[in-house]
């Protein structure tokens, strides 16, 4: 599950100051996986989910983009919006996650630091230099959505799924691909939110220069706090297990 939280729970104030496609994305795959849209259910017209979430046609546009891109729903031209058959990659964890039993966190996180110290490096030494643009919204998401842990780690996941695309190298940005439900399991259970902003901030602000060691060290300062939350909350044995 990866929503609670209906976009209209929140404050149009705040939505208005934030990237609203995303937030429709992150609310429409919740409904998805949540079984509330299941496989072959026909989503309602634009005009309506225009009104439900209080947003304009571009943005929804945008969203259902997004989602037709990555699986989620088909369009069909003249007979309306439907779920699909779910990918792999959000239909179940990866294979070799659940061919294993015993994987903690502190495994996960070994991996991720093999994988993602490598993908801050990359991303920051590109020439020409990458477009941190996308890297820059989500950070904003992040900033915007702080009180609500649902939209917040949607944010935070993604923006490392990005930063492995922005490192050039298409097999290390499959990877972390496919552990993006192990990646949310792990942010939704951290509560420094503040902490991971500010390193996703120094994270950005490297890349953004092309500093190399400095985004490698930024990278590896928000891994080892998360490395300290799990030992110091006892939770280095916590082992992932797919949701009911």
């Amino acid at each position: 599950m990866i929503l609670s939280t209906p976009l209209e729970a929140i404050p149009i104030a705040r939505l208005k100051r934030i990237n609203l496609s995303h937030q429709i994305v992150a609310e429409v795959k919740a409904r998805i996986l949540r079984g509330k849209w299941p496989v072959g259910t026909r989503l309602p017209t634009e005009q309506e989910l225009c009104r439900e979430f209080g947003v304009s046609r571009s943005p929804l546009r945008e969203a259902l983009k997004v989602l037709e891109a990555e699986g989620l729903i088909t369009i069909r031209h003249g007979e309306g919006m439907f779920v699909s058959e779910l990918p792999e990659a959000f239909a179940r964890k990866s294979d070799f996650l659940t061919l294993k039993e015993g994987v903690t966190a502190l495994h996960v996180l070994d991996v991720r630091r093999i994988l993602e110290l490598e993908s801050a490096r990359q991303a920051a030494k590109a020439v020409p230099p990458v477009d941190v643009g996308r890297l820059r919204e989500l950070l904003a998401v992040m900033e915007e959505t702080k009180e609500n842990i649902d939209l917040f780690r949607e944010a935070d996941v993604d923006f490392h799924l990005t930063l492995g695309e922005l490192s050039g190298n298409p097999v290390l940005a499959q990877i972390l691909r496919e552990l993006r439900p192990v990646f949310l399991e792990q942010v939704a259970r951290d509560p420094l939110v503040n902490e991971a902003l500010a390193d996703h901030a120094e994270i950005l602000h490297a890349v953004e220069r092309g500093d190399v060691d400095r985004a490698q060290r930024a990278m590896e300062r928000h891994l080892d706090r998360m490395y300290d939350y799990y030992l110091a909350d006892g939770d280095d044995n916590h082992q992932w297990r797919d949701e009911p």
